[in-house]
């Protein structure tokens, strides 16, 4: 089980004729089991979205179509991703802040989670999530 902020690169089948098929399981390539998907269209260009943490749930990120930068903070460190590629995702752990800033008008991101909606989950406040990752 992955504890960190990682890029994954997802399987994919090849076929020249056919297209492609890019696969993303539970234990082999997603490292939680998913209980929740959703995904985010009709995004302008340089929206911002996401901007919360969560005090449960894992979460993974798949830009489908177009491009996003994926900026997280996890034990006080920050890294960026940009996503613009179908078979690549980044998994972020529980007590992960995450931005979310639109790119390019078309995209399309599939969010994989953990757990089912549950807005006491959400740390929406990022003044409030420092305060709880320097107490731990």
């Amino acid at each position: 089980m992955l504890d960190d902020v990682a890029l994954l690169t997802l399987y994919s089948i090849k076929d020249m004729e056919r297209g492609t098929l890019c696969v993303a399981e539970y234990d082999k390539h997603i490292p939680f089991e998913m209980k929740r998907v959703f995904y985010l269209y009709d995004l302008p260009q340089g929206i911002v979205r996401g901007q919360h943490a969560h005090r449960q749930q894992d979460q993974f990120i798949i830009c489908l179509s177009g491009s996003i930068e994926l900026s997280t903070m996890r034990n006080h460190k920050k890294q960026h991703f940009t996503l613009s590629h179908p078979n690549e995702g980044v998994y972020f752990p529980s007590m992960t802040w995450v931005s979310i800033k639109v790119l390019k008008i078309g995209t399309i991101c599939l969010v994989i989670s953990s757990g089912a909606y549950d807005e006491d989950d959400y740390i929406r406040n990022y003044a409030a999530f420092e305060a709880l990752i320097n107490d731990m």
